[in-house]
C-alpha cells in the first residue's frame, strides 16, 4: 500500500515538472515571437518585460540598450505595479553593475545589501526596488555587446533557480538580435528624418520667416513636451513633427507667403490650406505616424473652430495640440513686415484666456510652467508680472 501510494506521489510530481517545462517552454517561445512582431521598441519592451516576469517567477525585469553614445539606456520598463520609469542612462564602464556586466559580457549576481561601490552607482530609484538578489545578463550579437536584461527580487522562496538562469540566458540571445534590428532601424529612420529635414530647411530658404519661426516652434514644442513628460519615441515624433508643421507651406504661391502686408480673405482661405498640402507631401510615409497627425492637425481647435477639418477636442493628437500652442505664441511675439510683435508676457496671457476653446487645457499647462521658468518671464521687471498676471 505504502508502495503504490509513493508510486503514485512521483507519478504526480513528475506530471507536474512535465507541465511546468511544457509551460515555460511555451513563454519561451511567447518571447521568441515577440523579436518577429511588428511592435515598436516601447510596446516591444513593455511585453517582453511582462513575458520574463511571468516566466521567472519575479517582481521586476530591467532591459537596458547600448546607445551610440555608449550610453546604456532604460526606457519606461512598467514595474509590478504599473508605474512607469523615466530614462535612466549608465556608461558603459566598470564602475557600476550594468556597465560591468556589458563589458565582460558575462552575467553578474547583485546582493541587495551589498556594499561594492558599483552597486552604489545605481540609480536610487532602481536600487530601492531591489529587495533581494538580481542577476544581470548580456545581451550580445555577433560579438557585439547590444545591451543588458536585468531580474530582481524572485518571489518563490528558493530564488532563481539554475532553470530561471539557464532560459534567461536562452532569452537574452533572442534579445540582442531584437535589440539589433531596432537599432538598425532607429539609424535608417536617423537618415531618413535627416532627408525630410533638408525639405523643411529649403522652405525655410524661401521664406526666412518661416524658417527662423520653424525652430522656436520645435524648441517651444520640445519645452512643453517635456513639461508633459511625454515618452521618449513621442518626444522624438513631436520634435520633428515641430520642424515639419509648416511644410506644405511648399505649395503656397510666393506672392502670398512672402506679402508685406496683411492677407485678403481669399489669400487665407489659400494658406489656410497648407496642413492639407503638406499631408499630400508626406502623408503616404506610414513610418511618419505620429510626425503627420502633428504636421496635419497644428490648427485644429477642441471647440472645433479649427481648420482645415473642424476637430474637436480628444479627436485631436496630444502633439498637433502642443504645436498649436508653439506656433501661435511664436506667431504673436515675432514682428513681421506689416506689425510688430507683442511682448511675450502679454502672448503668454492670451494664450492662457484662450485654454480650452482654442487650446488643450492640459498643453496649457504644461506651456505655463515652461513659460514661468523660461528666461522671457524671469527678465520682465516685477511690476510688469503684476500687471500681466
Amino acid at each position: 500500500m505504502n508502495t503504490r501510494h509513493k508510486s503514485n506521489e512521483i507519478h504526480q510530481l513528475m506530471s507536474e515538472v512535465a507541465s511546468s517545462s511544457t509551460a515555460d517552454f511555451k513563454a519561451i517561445l511567447e518571447i521568441g515571437k515577440l523579436c518577429a512582431s511588428s511592435l515598436g521598441l516601447r510596446e516591444y519592451q513593455r511585453e517582453v518585460t511582462k513575458q520574463i516576469r511571468k516566466l521567472l517567477s519575479c517582481e521586476h525585469a530591467f532591459l537596458f540598450r547600448l546607445d551610440e553614445e555608449q550610453n546604456l539606456m532604460f526606457r519606461e520598463c512598467p514595474l509590478k505595479d504599473g508605474r512607469e520609469w523615466h530614462r535612466y542612462d549608465y556608461k558603459l564602464n566598470n564602475k557600476n553593475y550594468i556597465g560591468v556586466c556589458a563589458l565582460e559580457q558575462n552575467p553578474i549576481k547583485v546582493s541587495a545589501q551589498s556594499n561594492d561601490f558599483r552597486f552604489r552607482k545605481l540609480d536610487e530609484t532602481l536600487k530601492n526596488v531591489i529587495a533581494s538578489d538580481s542577476w544581470l545578463f548580456p545581451l550580445v550579437n555577433k560579438g557585439e555587446v547590444i545591451g543588458v536584461v536585468m531580474v530582481a527580487n524572485s518571489t518563490r522562496d528558493k530564488g532563481f533557480t539554475s532553470f530561471d538562469l539557464e532560459a534567461l540566458e536562452l532569452i537574452s540571445g533572442q534579445l540582442a538580435i531584437a535589440f539589433d534590428s531596432f537599432n538598425l532601424v532607429e539609424k535608417l529612420r536617423s537618415q531618413f528624418h535627416q532627408t525630410v529635414l533638408a525639405m523643411a530647411d529649403a522652405i525655410g530658404k524661401k521664406d526666412t520667416y518661416t524658417g527662423g519661426h520653424t525652430k522656436r516652434v520645435s524648441h517651444f514644442s520640445e519645452m512643453i513636451g517635456k513639461e508633459m513628460d511625454l515618452n521618449y519615441e513621442d518626444m522624438r515624433d513631436l520634435k520633428l513633427a515641430a520642424v515639419l508643421h509648416d511644410v506644405g507651406k511648399i505649395g503656397i504661391e510666393d506672392a502670398i507667403l512672402k506679402k508685406k502686408a496683411p492677407l485678403t480673405d481669399e489669400e487665407f482661405v489659400i494658406m489656410r490650406n497648407h496642413p492639407d498640402i503638406g499631408f499630400q507631401i508626406l502623408g503616404h510615409i506610414k513610418s511618419l505616424g505620429k510626425v503627420i497627425d502633428g504636421m496635419r492637425f497644428h490648427h485644429e481647435r477642441p471647440d472645433g473652430k479649427g481648420y482645415p477639418y473642424g476637430l474637436k477636442g480628444e479627436d485631436i493628437p496630444v502633439i498637433a495640440s502642443i504645436i498649436s500652442v508653439a506656433d501661435t505664441f511664436d506667431a504673436m511675439i515675432s514682428t513681421r513686415p506689416y506689425r510688430k510683435g507683442l511682448p511675450p508676457m502679454v502672448a503668454w496671457q492670451e494664450i492662457l484666456d484662450h485654454s480650452d476653446t482654442q487650446f488643450d487645457a492640459r498643453v496649457v499647462e504644461a506651456f505655463d510652467r515652461w513659460f514661468k521658468k523660461s528666461r522671457m518671464y524671469k527678465d520682465v521687471s516685477i511690476g510688469e508680472k503684476q500687471k500681466a498676471s
